[in-house]
């Protein structure tokens, strides 16, 4: 689990130029392999293929690429917070209703998604502040820096608390219960029909 200074993002600025100066370092290395690789087999001007590109110039639109994907990511950072705070005070004053539901599946789908798969079309039931929130909440998840849980909204345990509640670890349960049954029923490779329109 995250720490408080993860969540803060007090170590992304020197851990990305980390990784920055290792991807280029790699990146110059095999660029000078190509390079090489070009000149010995084309340097009488006949083979066809293209000049190797400038080293200096790979490198540089590399970590350009990277700076921009830093920059889309912490530009979207702040209206998933926002959006995810939508979600769980949703959560937290309307126990029991259809758009709660909804809200308590898509955080377990983003949480562990083969567990609890969340179907999309679902997003159309609620509000339009929640969909908006819920679509904030995905454009920052995209960019994989930290669990939903560990972005200081809601802990794990409230999180696992919800999903027990609304009844989603029990349908886990079937789901495995209903695979393990249908295996030894019809065998890895499942039933000859399976996948055809009835």
């Amino acid at each position: 689990m995250a720490t408080e200074k993860d969540r803060d993002g007090d170590h992304d600025a020197p851990e990305t130029r980390h990784r920055v100066a290792a991807a280029s370092k790699a990146l110059r290395g095999m660029t000078e392999a190509i390079a090489g690789s070009r000149t010995s087999g084309g340097s009488d001007g006949r083979s066809g293929q293209a000049p190797a590109r400038d080293r200096d110039q790979v490198v540089a639109e590399f970590v350009a690429r990277q700076a921009a994907f830093a920059a889309a990511r912490d530009a979207a950072k702040a209206s998933a917070i926002e959006g995810l705070r939508t979600i769980v005070a949703a959560i937290r004053q309307h126990p029991g209703t259809g758009q709660v539901r909804r809200l308590v599946a898509f955080l377990g789908g983003l949480y562990n998604g083969p567990r609890f798969p969340f179907d999309l079309t679902e997003l159309r039931s609620l509000d339009g502040e929640l969909a908006s929130a819920c679509l904030d909440v995905l454009r920052y998840d995209h960019f994989s820096q930290a669990e939903v849980h560990t972005w200081g909204v809601i802990d794990g345990d409230e999180l696992n608390a919800q999903l027990e509640s609304y009844g989603l670890y029990y349908a886990a349960q079937q789901r495995r219960i209903g695979r393990e049954l249908y295996r030894e029923r019809f065998g890895e490779d499942g039933h000859p029909d399976e996948g055809c329109s009835a």
